[in-house]
C-alpha cells in the first residue's frame, strides 16, 4: 500500500483500476482504503489471488453496478460515472491466463452485456492474450474469441505499446476513440512484471468541492465567552441533576458559548502526502522515473539495470522513511502522545464521503438532504 499511497500523491488520479488485486473477504476494505477516495472490489472466490478494485474520487458521482459486478465468477468491477453528457460504464477486468473455457465465457457474456447497455463505455485490465496483434487483429487461436468480441461490440483497442515483455496483455478498451487522450506505458508497479497504464478521461463533470468546515479558536472572543458563561445561573441549573445530567447541560452550554464566540472557518480537502514522506524520498523516485524514461527510450539493457538499481534503492528508502517516522513518534510518546496516537488511527480508518446512492428507480442520489433522508428511512 505504500507504493501506492506514492503514486496516489504524486499523480493525484482521478480513478485508480487494479487488477489481481489478492484481496479476500479476510481483508476489509479499510486496510485497503484510500483517504478520498471510495472503494469498489471484486474478490476471487475459494482461492488465492486475480480479483479487481476500483477506486475513484469521493467528489465523483460513481456507483458499482452490481448486477455486472456480481455477474457469476467473472473477475470484473463495474461502475457509472455521471457527467454532463450522460452516463459512462466503467470497468477493470481480469483474465487469468488459466482461466478455463467456462470463465472466458463468462467474462465475454458479462463485456457483451456491458456493451448493450446505453452511453459510453470504458473498459480495462489485464485480458492474458498474448498473441493478439492489435495492430492487423491477428490472433492465435487462443484470443480469437476475444478479437471477436471488441469487433462485435465495436470498441477501440488504445493501449499499442507492450505492457509486460514484449506482449500487449493489458488493454484500455472504450466505446468511441475520443474518449481517451494521452495514453501512456509507464514503469512497472513496484515488484510486479506488469506496466502502469495512464490516460486521459475526456469528458465533463460536474465536481461538488468538498470542504472541512473548523472553529478559529485563536481568534476567539474570549472575554465575552466569559461574561456569557459567567451571566450562567449554575446553580438552578446543576440543581437536583446527577452527574450525566449535570454533565450534558454543561457540554451542550459550553457548545452554545463556542458557536457564538468563535468564528468558524472553511478549507478544501486537498491531496496529502504520506506522513512520512521526505525530501529524499522524492528525489529517488524522481531518479527512477528519469532512469525508467531513458530505457525506454534507448532500450539499452545496462539502462535497464540501472533503473532497477534506482527502484530497489527507492523502495528502500521508504521503507527507511516510514520506520524513521514511527521510531521518532514512539520515542517522543510521552512528550506529544497526540502525534503518536493521531498517526496510529490514521493507519486504522480513513475519513470518507458517503458513496452516491441509487433509489429503487435507479436514480442517483447526490444531493446531501436526500441522502441523509434515505439513510435515515
Amino acid at each position: 500500500m505504500q507504493e501506492l499511497k506514492c503514486y496516489i500523491y504524486e499523480l493525484d488520479p482521478d480513478f485508480v483500476m487494479i487488477t489481481e488485486s489478492w484481496a479476500s473477504d479476510q481483508i476489509d476494505d479499510v486496510v485497503l482504503k484510500l483517504d478520498g477516495y471510495n472503494i469498489m472490489r471484486k474478490d476471487r472466490q475459494r482461492k488465492k489471488g486475480g480479483g479487481c478494485i476500483l477506486y475513484c474520487k469521493s467528489y465523483l458521482t460513481a456507483v458499482m453496478d452490481s448486477e455486472l459486478t456480481n455477474f457469476n465468477d467473472a473477475e470484473a468491477v463495474w461502475c457509472n460515472l455521471t457527467t454532463d453528457n450522460g452516463n459512462i460504464l466503467m470497468g477493470v477486468c481480469y483474465h487469468s491466463p488459466s482461466a478455463n473455457s467456462e470463465q472466458e465465457l463468462d467474462l465475454h457474456n458479462m463485456s457483451s452485456m456491458a456493451c448493450d447497455r446505453q452511453g459510453e463505455k470504458i473498459i480495462c485490465g489485464d485480458f492474458n492474450h498474448s498473441s493478439i496483434n492489435w495492430g492487423s487483429l491477428h490472433s492465435g487461436a487462443e484470443g480469437v474469441n476475444f478479437v471477436n468480441l471488441v469487433q462485435d461490440c465495436f470498441l477501440v483497442q488504445h493501449v499499442d505499446q507492450p505492457t509486460r515483455g514484449n506482449n500487449i496483455l493489458d488493454l484500455v478498451l472504450s466505446s468511441n476513440e475520443a474518449l481517451v487522450e494521452n495514453l501512456l506505458v509507464n514503469e512497472p508497479f513496484g515488484t510486479s512484471d506488469h506496466n502502469t497504464i495512464t490516460f486521459d478521461l475526456v469528458t465533463s463533470v460536474q465536481i461538488k468541492v468538498w470542504k472541512i468546515s473548523y472553529f478559529d479558536y485563536r481568534n476567539g472572543d474570549y472575554k465575552n465567552m466569559n461574561k456569557y458563561l459567567s451571566e450562567q445561573d449554575w446553580n438552578v441549573l446543576f440543581s437536583d441533576k446527577g452527574a450525566e445530567e449535570t454533565w450534558v447541560i454543561f457540554k451542550e452550554l459550553l457548545h452554545e458559548a463556542v458557536v457564538k464566540f468563535v468564528p468558524k472557518k472553511t478549507r478544501k480537502t486537498s491531496k496529502k502526502k504520506p506522513l512520512w514522506w521526505t525530501k529524499k524520498v522524492e528525489k529517488v523516485r524522481r531518479s527512477k522515473y528519469r532512469l525508467w524514461k531513458r530505457f525506454t527510450e534507448s532500450q539499452v539493457h545496462a539502462n535497464y539495470l540501472r533503473y532497477k538499481r534506482a527502484l530497489n534503492l527507492a523502495t528502500k528508502e521508504i521503507r527507511a522513511a516510514k520506520r524513521k517516522y514511527e521510531s521518532r513518534l514512539t520515542k517522543k510518546i510521552k512528550q506529544n502522545p497526540k502525534a503518536f496516537y493521531a498517526y496510529v488511527r490514521s493507519n486504522m480508518k480513513t475519513r470518507d464521503h458517503v458513496s452516491p446512492l441509487t433509489e429503487e428507480n435507479g436514480e442517483v442520489i447526490t444531493d446531501d438532504v436526500r441522502t441523509a433522508k434515505v439513510l435515515n428511512d
